[in-house]
């Protein structure tokens, strides 16, 4: 015996794929129920089965003594046989009728993940300042961010199990999503609601080895390449690359990238070293690259926790960067880093990627055929004449 689909159904479904197309937004206001019924040809109780199904589901909200609204977007653009002029007043098809963000009214609001590390460590954490421009990106907004850990205290990956149960038990409109981990989440997504994530944006604050779409990344990769190129422009051949190995930071991409780094700048100096994120660790791998049988002549620095032990390192042997040692390093906070060498680096804005994903990711949910897109934000240059070795004017 075949089981049919209810009227009510397979309403839902036609009116998900108009809502998915443009140009319907959030915050729309549907026509009365009656008329909706009328237009779709459908029984009163149908059409109010209907959209109690699709409020249950998030996708519309109701206003008592007001009507029924697009709460969010259902998924991606797909065909659809109604179209917009039946669905909605005229008036709420102008351009720009839809209210602003930040005036919403609780029915609108939404509720978006950040699964992560993030939120942990105040102060000492260097990706809590990320956190906190997203939670004020979104409440700007008007919306809500829940924290989700994605680690456990030793910063180890949470079964899927439980991931997947606390998906289930507490589902959200969207979601953000350390990129490292991307992989992990998508299996416990799919082990808790059987697809893919549609509406989630994953954030990288280096260039993980991991890659996921839509992706929010700084592109730490191509700074190792400019910086390289940098030092050879000014006539430097034995350039050192310092860079970390962690548990969700490949050390051996950093060093293929090192190396395509050199080769395309037609060198055949190599000599790296991939450390954990510590100063006593920095202090002794540059003491061991300066101890080589061929010592470097210039250093690029891929983390800037590793500065302080670099420079302990630099001291002990009486170099002075510009003109013992040229320099390179990275910054991943602008302006707001705690750590300011006087030494030229390349500047990431690392509260950027969070405010950029923010912004895709509720784009994605409040307006019908925006399509998420991948986005690699190179680093800004600050000079501080340390790239090249200057012998006759020493820069401390």
């Amino acid at each position: 015996m075949t089981r049919t689909t209810s009227p009510s159904a397979r309403l839902v479904q036609r009116l998900k794929a108009a809502f998915s197309n443009p140009p319907v937004k959030a915050g729309m206001r549907l026509n009365p129920e009656r008329e909706l019924a009328r237009t779709l040809d459908v029984s009163p109780k149908c059409i109010n089965r209907t959209l109690r199904l699709l409020t249950e589901e998030g996708i519309l909200s109701k206003r008592h003594g007001s009507g029924n609204y697009i709460r969010r977007i259902p998924g991606e653009c797909v065909p659809a046989d109604l179209k917009a002029e039946q669905l909605f007043p005229a008036s709420e098809l102008e351009e720009d009728a839809a209210p602003h963000l930040a005036s919403l009214p609780e029915q609108q609001r939404l509720t978006i993940q950040l699964w992560s590390g993030f939120h942990r460590n105040p102060g000492r954490n260097e990706n809590y300042s990320l956190y906190r421009k997203i939670r004020s990106r979104i409440e700007l907004a008007g919306h809500t961010l829940e924290t989700c850990d994605i680690i456990d205290e030793h910063w180890e990956p949470l079964p899927l199990e439980q991931i997947a149960a606390s998906l289930k038990a507490h589902p959200a409109d969207g979601y953000l999503i350390t990129s490292p981990l991307g992989g992990h989440f998508i299996s416990a997504y799919r082990m808790a609601f059987g697809t893919e994530p549609t509406a989630a944006v994953y954030l990288s604050s280096w260039g993980d080895e991991e890659f996921n779409e839509p992706e929010i990344r700084l592109d730490g990769q191509e700074a190792v390449v400019r910086g390289i190129r940098e030092f050879a422009r000014h006539g430097l051949r034995k350039i050192a690359f310092l860079g970390i190995e962690t548990t969700y930071h490949s050390g051996c991409a950093d060093r293929q990238v090192y190396e395509f780094a050199m080769a395309r700048a037609r060198l055949d100096y190599r000599l790296s070293r991939h450390i954990q994120v510590q100063s006593e660790a920095a202090r002794r791998a540059v003491c061991d690259m300066l101890d080589s049988p061929e010592p470097p002549e210039a250093l690029f620095i891929g983390e800037d926790l590793l500065i302080e032990g670099v420079r302990r390192a630099l001291a002990e042997r009486g170099l002075i960067p510009g003109r013992d040692l040229a320099i390179i390093t990275i910054s991943h906070s602008e302006e707001s880093s705690e750590i300011h060498p006087e030494w030229t680096s390349l500047d990431f804005n690392r509260d950027l990627t969070g405010v950029t994903a923010v912004n895709e990711l509720l784009a994605r949910l409040r307006t019908a055929g925006h399509e998420m897109r991948s986005a690699a934000m190179l680093g800004k240059w600050s000079f501080r004449n340390t790239h090249f070795i200057c012998k006759g004017d020493a820069n401390e």
